[in-house]
């Protein structure tokens, strides 16, 4: 038997079409006109922005940059502590950057 709606062979004890899932009259014959399977649209996930990594970003670079600033150049000398400060917080600035576009990035 086949199904009277998508044309799918059934076993003669169906009672529901195994592909669409239409209740099965028990035809013998194949139907004349099979309709093409209509493409079903998958509806689309909301691009939603990650505000957790873009926070984090921004307080990466303004604690970060801040702290590291004012520990490394009061703990270590003049030319050599500010130089290290201006590394660590060149280096977070980057990791900062990097959140902050991590949670812009559209999914």
């Amino acid at each position: 038997m086949f199904c009277g709606k998508c044309g799918t062979k059934l076993e003669d004890s169906t009672i529901f079409c195994t592909h669409c899932g239409v209740k099965t009259i028990g035809s013998k014959e194949i139907p004349k006109e099979i309709p093409k399977e209509r493409k079903q649209e998958v509806p689309a996930i909301p691009k939603e922005r990650n505000f957790g990594s873009i926070v984090s970003g921004v307080l990466t670079i303004i604690l970060g940059t801040t702290a590291s600033t004012l520990v490394l150049s009061t703990l270590i000398p003049f030319p050599y502590g500010l130089t290290l400060a201006l590394i660590v917080d060149g280096v977070l600035i980057v990791c900062g950057v990097k959140l902050i576009l991590r949670g812009i990035k559209k999914k």
